[in-house]
């Protein structure tokens, strides 16, 4: 029974004295590959300009995990419509900063109404890799999407009654030969019908075994 007490009581001490060690690691400091690390924060950027615009800006943010020293990165387009698109040639995050700003300038002076233009903004290279410490951040991009168009303004279309009375225009609905259903709520003068085709049966006879 003493021996067994004198064993824990040595195992105790040794475990005491392992415990009180202090149990150091590597630091992680994220202004020595991190502060390389840039990347878009977005995948892709959508605005809507005024109808009377004819030039437009879309800014796009770039960043990095750390904040020390100043590095610079390049920029491309590609895409169809990058012609519509100004991009700047570099950007650079200025020492001290973690992202900086990019504006991109539209020119709108050829859109369309109702149409989208897009263009893809690229890393092209960098002035400085980030290394192999630099951390995984996975919602970060080397590429960043940029779509363009104008507001679409709704007006209501009024119509005149026999009455003499201007009320707004409801909808006129069309059915072709798939429509089933009631039609609720739907007065004659706004719907129209179109006659129903008949469906022809694909099925096939159940073939006999011999």
């Amino acid at each position: 029974m003493k021996n067994i007490s004198k064993y824990l009581g040595a195992g105790l001490l040794l475990f005491t004295a392992a415990c009180s060690q202090t149990q150091e690691g590597d630091q992680y400091t994220p202004n020595k590959d991190d502060a390389k690390a840039i990347h878009f924060i977005q995948s892709s950027i959508q605005k809507e300009f005024p109808q009377d615009a004819v030039q437009g800006v879309i800014n796009v943010e770039i960043a990095r995990p750390g904040n020390k020293g100043a590095y610079k990165v390049y920029l491309a387009t590609k895409d169809d419509d990058y012609e519509l698109f100004s991009v700047p040639a570099e950007a650079t995050i200025p020492d001290g900063s973690h992202s900086v700003t990019v504006p991109v300038e539209v020119d709108l002076s050829n859109f369309v109404m109702g149409s989208n233009y897009k263009t893809t903004l690229y890393i092209s290279s960098r002035e400085a890799r980030p290394g192999d410490n630099a951390a995984q951040v996975a919602q970060y991009s080397d590429k960043v999407t940029l779509s363009a168009t104008y507001e679409l303004e709704w007006e209501t279309l009024y119509r005149t009654t026999g009455e003499g009375e201007e009320i707004p225009q409801l909808a006129t609905y069309h059915y072709n030969g798939y429509y089933s259903g009631r039609d609720s709520g739907f007065t004659p003068a706004t719907t129209r019908r179109t006659p129903a085709i008949p469906a022809r049966s694909t099925a096939r006879a159940p073939s006999r075994s011999t």
